[in-house]
């Protein structure tokens, strides 16, 4: 079976092995210096008209539209033609506590020398998506408590994102 689909969502079982990973997401360049910035994406609930057409938002639709974010972000900063092994390093974890919205806490890599640029483009493909909603926190140069934080697991709809997982 494949491993991404194997892991899909998080359980008790696996907890260990995502902290374990989240040791080994390296959040500094070669040199040591911080090049990871602490992003957290908030989606949409629904979409459409209530009665009517309403779409609402579900853990696959959430993981789905983040991947499309991922995927402007790389063409943006590798261009139309990247490869696997050019993709930006994430590490994704989807959230809800009961009676809030969906959100996403990552560690993301930080390839411009300029961190606004990539402020920018981390909104810009975020807003763009067809779930992404204004609510977005950027925090640059991060250290490994925001690892520890991320991967706290509290509530039940916590999961870890293997399939935008990239190291």
């Amino acid at each position: 079976m494949n491993y991404a689909k194997a892991h899909r969502y998080f359980d008790s079982q696996n907890r260990k092995e995502i902290r374990d990973t989240a040791l080994e997401f390296s959040i500094t360049d070669y040199t040591g210096k911080p090049n990871c910035t602490a992003v957290t994406y908030t989606f949409k609930q629904g979409t459409g008209e209530v009665g009517v057409d309403f779409k609402g938002l579900t853990k696959d639709r959430c993981i789905q539209n983040l991947r499309n974010s991922l995927n402007a972000l790389n063409k943006k900063i590798y261009g139309k033609g990247y490869k696997d092994d050019e993709q930006l390093r994430v590490f994704p974890v989807l959230e809800r506590k009961p009676g809030e919205r969906w959100h996403y806490h990552m560690a993301i890599e930080n390839p411009c020398s300029n961190v606004w640029d990539f402020d920018l483009l981390l909104r810009k493909t975020w807003k763009d998506t067809y779930w992404g909603y204004n609510e977005t926190d950027i925090k640059h140069n991060i250290n490994a408590g925001w690892l520890h934080y991320i991967t706290k697991f509290e509530n039940r709809d916590d999961t870890f994102d293997w399939q935008n997982y990239h190291n």
